[in-house]
């Protein structure tokens, strides 16, 4: 989407109470029309279909929510109800379109970029195999990044309904904006830069030390989408694929960033964000490079609300 259309659609408007917020909400749901018609198109050149008892009840709770918060907006006007619903149904969408445009797109073949991210982490001079193999060394570490790692996606959905909840809606609205355009824009860029992962690619899968799954628990997805000729897209054959740039770095920015100036919940959110970034490279089998694409994503998006606000 280009700068100027999101930068459009972030102006000031008021909220229910009359209070001019910025209101990253157009844009949140601009992103999702995109996202939505991005996802036809890679099911339709894909020629993947989609397992509707699957798909059908989360698509119905996003369509319902959306529905609720119209009526809360227009007809009673009441911000918390709004935003809680809102931010909920953005949240689901984007991850259901994510998962779509991101699984499907296996099917067009595009060749692996692993070489050139591993050429670029050691252009950095960091070898991320290195660190992975460091933190073998230390197995009940290792366990908890594993849950760390799982961790990412229900605190961002939780924050970001707390938010709305607590009746910090403006906040709660710019943090599923954030939350929406990274990681729509990571499944978009998926589509022509897929790769294994630095744990499959550098070949040290199943160390000593290590969660059995560590780096390699996506590939029996990846094999599904890109090889089976019945495939189907099913929710429950979805894993988090994407490797450049890393959604698990956005995440781990979101959250203490949502949290700035909250005392220790933001000193927490902190540690938390620190061990989310370790277990991307050694859970999640990133390259570093990933981690500096995924910082710069979100970077962009909060660019883009700073400047709203302002």
């Amino acid at each position: 989407m280009p700068p100027l259309a999101v930068s459009a659609a972030l102006s000031v408007v008021p909220d229910a109470q009359g209070v001019a917020v910025p209101s990253p909400i157009r844009a949140s749901w601009l992103v999702i029309a995109f996202g939505f018609v991005v996802a036809l198109l890679t099911l339709a050149a894909s020629g993947i279909g989609i397992a509707v008892m699957s798909v059908g009840p989360l698509a119905f709770l996003a369509a319902t929510l959306v529905g609720v918060q119209f009526h809360y907006t227009r007809n009673r006007p009441d911000a918390r109800i709004a935003a809680t619903c809102g931010i909920l149904a953005m949240l689901i969408a984007a991850c259901l379109l994510a998962a779509i445009i991101s699984h499907t797109s296996l099917r067009f073949g595009s060749p692996h970029i692993d070489s050139a991210l591993s050429a670029a982490d050691l252009a950095l001079g960091i070898r991320a195999p290195a660190i992975v193999l460091a933190f073998a060394d230390y197995p009940a570490f290792a366990a908890l990044l594993s849950v760390i790692y799982s961790s990412a996606m229900p605190v961002c959905i939780v924050l970001g309904l707390a938010l709305a909840v607590l009746g910090r809606e403006a906040k709660a609205w710019e943090f599923g904006f954030c939350f929406t355009f990274c990681l729509v824009l990571a499944a978009i860029v998926s589509i022509g830069f897929p790769a294994l992962g630095s744990t499959v690619y550098h070949g040290i899968e199943g160390v000593a030390g290590l969660p059995s799954d560590a780096g390699n628990f996506h590939m029996a997805t990846v094999d599904y989408y890109r090889n089976d000729p019945a495939a189907i897209f099913d929710l429950a054959k979805v894993q988090g694929i994407v490797t450049f740039p890393s959604f698990h770095m956005v995440m781990a920015l979101l959250v203490p960033y949502a949290l700035r100036g909250t005392g220790l919940p933001g000193w927490i959110a902190m540690v938390w964000a620190v061990l989310v970034t370790i277990s991307s490279v050694v859970i999640g089998g990133h390259y570093v490079v990933d981690l500096l694409g995924g910082a710069m994503t979100w970077a962009a998006s909060a660019w883009w609300i700073g400047r709203a606000s302002r």
